[in-house]
């Protein structure tokens, strides 16, 4: 009896290793607020993922189109609020959409940011879209919830077509990305590059902790039932 107890074990712990904490959301961030154009939804399709509350902070901005995009999703809700960013306020949001309007300033207070960033660490996911001539406080602000993302303080009025975007764990159907005036980025990983630099990147919120080995297990767990069987042994 007590060797098969053993085995169940092993068998549980054999299931279960080599799985790791997978990345739960992730931080998206496009410099262009005019980036919502409907040949760029899938790509935001894929950063709400299986999410179904989205909160715009600070109102809508220029991202209207994106705003009704996701309210016409079935199951999916997305409201806009001015309100101060509290905890009370996230509670069963899965994604946070910064949308600000060109030239606009982000002016979260420090009590905020932190607020947005235990959001983030907790699995939560986040989608900025700003741009404008003086990036400090985005990068203040991305500075401020943990992201390694930067602005790079260059903007380039030109139209772009990036196709193809690279081959990230967010672009899976994704064909190409519209950019019509941007920001360029540093940091993260790059989603959406033109000749002038990234305009998109993105990086997960959670950390993968990686579990042990099978193979050190396994050893584990025979070495545990050949001591029972030795045991039973000597005590018949």
């Amino acid at each position: 009896m007590l060797k098969k107890s053993f085995l169940v074990m092993i068998f549980m712990i054999l299931s279960f290793a080599g799985l790791q904490n997978s990345h739960a959301g992730v931080i998206v961030v496009v410099g262009d607020v005019n980036a919502t154009t409907a040949g760029n939804m899938p790509l935001y399709d894929n950063v709400l993922g299986a999410g179904t509350n989205v909160l715009f902070t600070r109102g809508v901005g220029q991202q209207g189109g994106l705003f009704n995009y996701y309210n016409s999703l079935a199951g999916v809700t997305a409201t806009a609020s001015i309100a101060p960013i509290t905890n009370a306020l996230l509670a069963g949001v899965d994604l946070i959409t910064i949308a600000g309007s060109f030239q606009q300033v982000l002016n979260y207070t420090v009590a905020e940011m932190n607020v947005i960033a235990d959001f983030l660490t907790s699995g939560g996911s986040l989608l900025m879209l700003t741009e404008a001539a003086n990036v400090t406080s985005y990068n203040v602000f991305l500075s401020s919830i943990g992201s390694n993302i930067q602005y790079t303080g260059q903007r380039f009025v030109v139209f772009d077509v990036i196709s193809p975007v690279e081959v990230t764990s967010i672009t899976g159907g994704v064909s190409q990305f519209t950019a019509d005036a941007y920001n360029t980025l540093s940091g993260g990983t790059a989603v959406a590059i033109t000749q002038n630099g990234t305009v998109v990147a993105f990086e997960n919120t959670t950390t993968t902790v990686p579990l042990p080995e099978p193979a050190p297990l396994a050893l584990l767990g025979l070495g545990l039932i050949g001591l029972v069987i030795a045991r039973r042994r000597r005590a018949q």
